[in-house]
């Protein structure tokens, strides 16, 4: 397997899903990261850890571009 449609996007890029399976469809982008804080506050500590001692995501997410954004489905957070 190629990593042909692999590309580095920006922080400020990527939105999180707030229709995710696990959590069912949310209002909104921030009632998804306030479901998240709640349900995965452990997960997230350990990937913030990552990120700020190796500048990078180890675990690539499976994101779809829409307009200008890529919204999360699976990885990273969940």
């Amino acid at each position: 397997m190629t990593d042909k449609n692999v590309e580095t996007i920006s922080i400020n890029n990527i939105v999180v899903n707030n229709e995710n399976a696990r959590h069912g469809k949310l209002e909104t982008e921030k009632d998804a990261i306030l479901w998240l804080l709640s349900n995965n506050s452990s997960r997230l500590e350990a990937l913030a850890k990552d990120i700020a001692k190796e500048g990078k995501l180890y675990e690539r997410p499976l994101v779809k571009k829409e307009n200008d954004k890529y919204i999360v489905y699976d990885g990273m957070f969940y």
